[in-house]
Parts: structure tokens; C-alpha cells; sequence
């Protein structure tokens, strides 16, 4: 799992249309501190929020909210669609004041009201490239207030353990190149290994020598692509494998 960075950058508002988009993956689950949108206007789209998979289908929405694991479009589900993909960093979130206390579900059906919502969508993208910051805002806050009609709704469910897990995450996802342990990881934020632990488990189904193995193969990927004569080990320990064995071994298993 992957923590975004650029997606937490103050300004950031990503947002762009799929169509008949062709993978030949399913990404690694990544995460953000923004809020993320997916909405289909046509055909069929996959996607996996925290674990659970849909296939969302015209007039559907699926709502990511921060901090949350979530991957989408592999190639067997995207032949045919229309999505429109929004995401928004924290500084267009402010003044929308239900979010933090409630949020919405993360899959919502087809219901009356989805052409307006429709509507809006296509007349913000055409005009995506002229849009000054206001105009941005503008835009967030008029999709949010109508998918907070529009969608079922539920309780916020952030909370320490989130914020401790995310954290946790941030600082693997800058320092994955050194050697991080249970030790380190206490030694860094203060607090007792097993409940370090514990929170790993729990927020990425996962131990600690997993996940990082898992970065570091995804990072290895996109080492070789960029460096396609490096020798494969000199490419892995620059991305933190120290011993061939366990490169070898973190390789088969999730490369």
C-alpha cells in the first residue's frame, strides 16, 4: 500500500474522465489524506475500497474518504466506460461542515437525481482548464453538498487508531530505503512495539516485514523502468533489500 503524497499537497484537485480505460493491472492499494470520488456516467467500472471490491455500474458513486485503502480499473472492467474521478485535498474541504462528523457511504446505487449531478460534471470538465481557485472551490463544494443528497450517508469512523496507522504509512513511505523494524518505528514515535504492531496488523492486513517488502518490489518496478541496464540486486538495495535471499524470496511472492 501506497501512501500518495502528491494527493496531500495544499491546492491539489485531480479531476478527470475515464473513458474505455484499458489496464493491464489492478494498481497497488494506495491512500491519502484527500477525499476521493468516483463517478460512472456509463458501462462498468472496478473498484476496491478498504477490501471490498464492486463493479460500479452508470449513476453509481463510490466515496473515499481520507485515510482509506482503495484501487481501482483492472482491465477486465473498464471496456465501455465513462468515469469521472475527483479527488480534493484538505484546503477545498474546509467549510463543508459535515464532513469529519459524518460521511458518505462508500457505495451508492443509481437513484433519482443522478442527471443533475451528470450535468454538472460535464459542465465543470469543459471548463476544468479555465477554472481559477474560486471557481474550484465553487466546484467542490456544489458536488459535495449534491452527492450529500444524493448518496446514503453514515457516521465518520476516523479516529486515533487512523491517524496513528497513516502516520505510521507516511513515515514508511519516506524512509522504506532504510532499515525499519518494530525497535525503530517505537524509537521514532514513542510508543510500545506491540501496539505499533497491532496497529499494522489492523490497518493493513498485514505485518510490518510484508508491507515493506511489498513497497519495495513496487518501488523496484519502477526503478527498472526508469533504469532498464541496472543490474536487478543493485536495483533492489537501493530500494532497501539488504539480502539477496530475501529479495529473492519478497520477489516471487509479489513480483
Amino acid at each position: 500500500m501506497l501512501y500518495e503524497k502528491d494527493a496531500d499537497q495544499k491546492g491539489h484537485l485531480y479531476f478527470s474522465k475515464y473513458e474505455d480505460e484499458k489496464t493491464s493491472y489492478t494498481p497497488l492499494p494506495h491512500y491519502h489524506s484527500s477525499i476521493e470520488i468516483f463517478i460512472v456516467t456509463s458501462g462498468e467500472y472496478f473498484i476496491n475500497i478498504n477490501g471490498e471490491e464492486r463493479i460500479l455500474k452508470a449513476g453509481e458513486v463510490a466515496f473515499i474518504d481520507s485515510f482509506t485503502p482503495h484501487t481501482s480499473g483492472s482491465s477486465e472492467w473498464t471496456r465501455g466506460s465513462s468515469v469521472y474521478v475527483i479527488v480534493a485535498s484538505g484546503d477545498y474541504l474546509v467549510g463543508i461542515d459535515w464532513l469529519g462528523k459524518e460521511s458518505l457511504s462508500e457505495f451508492t446505487e443509481r437513484r433519482d437525481g443522478f442527471e443533475k449531478i451528470e450535468a454538472l460534471l460535464e459542465l465543470a470538465y469543459g471548463m476544468r482548464g479555465a477554472m481559477n481557485d474560486d471557481m474550484k472551490a465553487g466546484f467542490v463544494r456544489l458536488l459535495f453538498g449534491m452527492l450529500y443528497e444524493y448518496s446514503d450517508r453514515r457516521l465518520s469512523t476516523r479516529g486515533k487508531t487512523t491517524e496513528m496507522a497513516v502516520e505510521i504509512m507516511k513515515y514508511i513511505a519516506e524512509s522504506y530505503k532504510e532499515q525499519i523494524t518494530l525497535d525503530t518505528l517505537s524509537a521514532h514515535f514513542g510508543y510500545e512495539r506491540t501496539y505499533l504492531s497491532r496497529i499494522v496488523n489492523q490497518s493493513l492486513n498485514m505485518n510490518l516485514r510484508e508491507y515493506l517488502n511489498r513497497i519495495r518490489i513496487y518501488e523496484l518496478k519502477r526503478v527498472r523502468s526508469e533504469n532498464p541496464t541496472l543490474p536487478l540486486f543493485e536495483a533492489a538495495r537501493a530500494c532497501g533489500f539488504k539480502s539477496e535471499n530475501t529479495f529473492y524470496r519478497a520477489l516471487k511472492k509479489y513480483g
